[in-house]
C-alpha cells in the first residue's frame, strides 16, 4: 500500500492503552499551551475538538477519561470569550485545571504489568505495515 510521506498513522490497542495515550496527549498539549509553544488553534486542530470527542466516545472509554476530553472541548468557549468576558490568564487557569485533572486520571489509569509486544510496539508507522512488522518481531 502506497502511503504519502506526509502521512503518519498512530495505532494504539486496548482500551487501557488508548486511555493512557489520550491523557498523555492532553497533558502535553496543555503544557505546550501554557508555555506558549502552540496556539489554541493548534490545540483545537490536533486534539481539543468535538470530532475527537465523538471518536473517543465511540471507543467506549471510561467516564473519567471522557470527562477530561469534554473539558478540552469546553476550553474553546473560554478562548472565544476573550477579551469580552475572559482574559488570557482565565484561559490559562482553565487549561491548568484540565491538565491537573488529566494527570489525576492518568495516575489512576495504571499500565497493565504484562502487555504483549503487539500491544505496545510499534504503535507508530508509515501506514498499513504495523501488523507485518509485529508479526516479524514476534
Amino acid at each position: 500500500m502506497e502511503v504519502s510521506k506526509d502521512t503518519l498513522n498512530v495505532q494504539v490497542k486496548y482500551t487501557n492503552e488508548i486511555e493512557r495515550f489520550v491523557l498523555i496527549n492532553i497533558i502535553g498539549i496543555c503544557d505546550a499551551l501554557l508555555n506558549d509553544l502552540i496556539t489554541f488553534d493548534d490545540a483545537t486542530r490536533y486534539f481539543f475538538n468535538y470530532y475527537t470527542k465523538g471518536v473517543l466516545e465511540e471507543k467506549k472509554l471510561s467516564e473519567p477519561v471522557l470527562e477530561v476530553v469534554k473539558l478540552t472541548c469546553q476550553l474553546d468557549e473560554v478562548e472565544l470569550a476573550i477579551p469580552v468576558f475572559f482574559t488570557k490568564e482565565d484561559l490559562n487557569k482553565e487549561i491548568e485545571k484540565v491538565k491537573i485533572k488529566a494527570e489525576k486520571v492518568l495516575a489512576l489509569n495504571k499500565r497493565p504489568e504484562k502487555l504483549t509486544l503487539s500491544a505496545v510496539y510499534p504503535w507508530i508507522d508509515e501506514g498499513g505495515s504495523r501488523d507485518e512488522i509485529v508479526d516479524a518481531i514476534e
